[in-house]
């Protein structure tokens, strides 16, 4: 029998109390239990009937729950989750279970203590700001001290391993609110630290006002600030930017997240979530968004073939995500059996060598990764790999 493959699974809890203002997510509010139970039920199904076609090839070894607001379930709904999971599958013994929490919902450290106990190793918290007008513009139903408290309340439940989410470039923040909330989360010493540029998606009411011309955002000056006090001061604290948006203390990189950016195989089940599985073709799915039809049959849906060019596109740009593994020519290589070089001309390479955009590595693996500077453009860099 071949040696079991490795598997991650992403689980998609799509409730919220409240939809952000610059949330394009597949969450809405809600506040029917009776629906919640449904949703659960339904997750359940999902989880046993995915593992029934594919659990014996794998073993799995990293888990998210996100949403949404994963942590307004309750303990119990959670617990059922993890149990249906932990289950069905055969888990490695070194995994990395990661459960998104709001600061307003996480509960205390006897719920918190108690999750931890039924499996989950790693937090995600949803801070964005700590400064009180942001929250309320962005749509945050929490408040700053929320944010503290629910980061001690983890503490005191023995969580070792915690993500705080920040953001920037948000309407009317200046450079020296961003400092503040960065110096504020870098002080309670989080092992992992995910900052991002605040994006105006479409169907947001945060587009609305944008293109209606109520929406005031920081300057592009302004927001490189930001980001030049971002690299400098998670430098100071020890940690290592390790992707565009995602920075790590040694040993802390989020596994998960890192399963995504190296096209390794991963499981969705949840409402519209999707999952993808390497091959030739590669195999996506997508579960419905439809949440009557889901609470019906969880795994309706559908599955799309991806091309093998595309894989290569993909796993090009999202290589390029990681700043510090980059496109790994080796892994390249043995995914497709090809060397890059033929897929790509050396050519393009060689020009984002001499501007300075890229690098090529050759320890501990052959490697193509971006520069600061490139950096800054990763995404004109990135549209070149699309064939």
């Amino acid at each position: 029998m071949s040696e079991k493959k490795t598997l991650g699974i992403y689980v998609h809890i799509p409730f919220c109390k409240q939809k952000c203002r610059y949330c394009d997510f597949l969450s809405f509010p809600i506040a029917n239990e009776e629906t919640k139970e449904a949703y659960v039920d339904a997750l359940i199904r999902n989880i046993q009937e995915q593992a029934a076609v594919c659990a014996d090839r794998y073993i799995v070894d990293t888990i998210y729950i996100g949403g949404g607001t994963p942590s307004l379930l309750s303990f119990e709904q959670l617990q059922r989750i993890c149990y249906a999971i932990g289950t069905s599958f055969q888990i490695d013994p070194d995994y990395e279970w990661t459960l998104e929490v709001n600061p307003n919902s996480a509960g205390d450290s006897v719920k918190l203590m108690m999750l931890r106990k039924a499996g989950i190793n790693r937090l995600s918290i949803g801070a964005q700001s700590t400064c009180e007008n942001h929250l309320q513009n962005l749509g945050r139903i929490h408040s700053v001290q929320d944010i503290f408290l629910t980061y001690e309340a983890a503490c005191k439940a023995e969580f070792t391993n915690i993500n705080v989410d920040l953001m920037y470039g948000i309407p009317g923040q200046t450079v020296e609110d961003f400092a503040k909330s960065l110096e504020d989360i870098l002080y309670i010493a989080p092992q992992h630290l995910s900052a991002y540029q605040l994006i105006i998606e479409e169907g947001t009411p945060f587009y609305d006002l944008y293109h209606s011309g109520q929406l005031k955002l920081p300057s592009e000056e302004a927001v490189a600030q930001m980001e030049e006090i971002l690299f400098s001061w998670t430098q100071l604290a020890e940690m290592h930017r390790y992707e565009i948006s995602n920075f790590a203390k040694p040993g802390y990189e989020s596994r998960h997240n890192l399963r995504y950016w190296r096209m390794q195989d991963y499981l969705a089940v949840g409402l519209g979530a999707s999952g993808f599985f390497f091959g030739d073709p590669g195999i996506r799915s997508e579960n419905t968004r439809n949440l009557k039809e889901y609470l019906e049959h969880p795994t309706a849906g559908t599955i799309t073939q991806v091309p093998i060019h595309n894989e290569m596109e993909e796993f090009c740009f999202l290589g390029l995500r990681m700043l510090e593994e980059g496109i790994d020519c080796e892994h390249f290589r043995n995914m497709f059996g090809r060397r890059i070089e033929t897929v790509y001309p050396p050519a393009l390479f060689e020009r984002f060598i001499q501007q300075g955009l890229m690098e090529k590595k050759n320890a501990p693996r052959e490697a193509y990764v971006l520069t600061p500077r490139g950096a800054e453009v990763s995404n004109q860099i990135m549209a070149e790999f699309i064939q």
